[in-house]
């Protein structure tokens, strides 16, 4: 029974990753000032939980931020927006410095 839950868990995170990748061309689009609503129908419908580990603080001033894959699988480059009583206040790539040793041969 354990197993079973174990891979649904699995499972579930393989296609979250899959759906948290947000292209750069969305990405430039999103404009500091955009509100939440703008924002929304240019995201995948997932983001990365959090803040990651290995990436640094967030903005002062930010009420939120999300986070979004540069790359499917690779949580190294995140996209990362925050937002300020319902606007987009920054958006900038981090790098999540602890999933450096992870990442995939051909990323930048």
């Amino acid at each position: 029974m354990a197993a079973v839950a174990v891979l649904g868990v699995l499972m579930f995170d393989f296609y979250t990753a899959s759906r948290s990748v947000l292209d750069r061309e969305r990405f430039d689009r999103l404009r500091i000032g955009d509100t939440r609503a703008q924002t929304r129908t240019l995201l995948p419908g997932y983001s990365v939980g959090g803040l990651p580990a290995g990436v640094g603080p967030e903005p002062a001033g930010a009420d939120t931020c999300e986070y979004y894959r540069v790359k499917k699988y690779d949580a190294t480059l995140l996209y990362r927006l925050c937002f300020e009583d319902g606007r987009l206040t920054d958006k900038a790539v981090v790098a999540d410095v602890d999933n450096e040793e992870n990442r995939p041969p051909d990323s930048p």
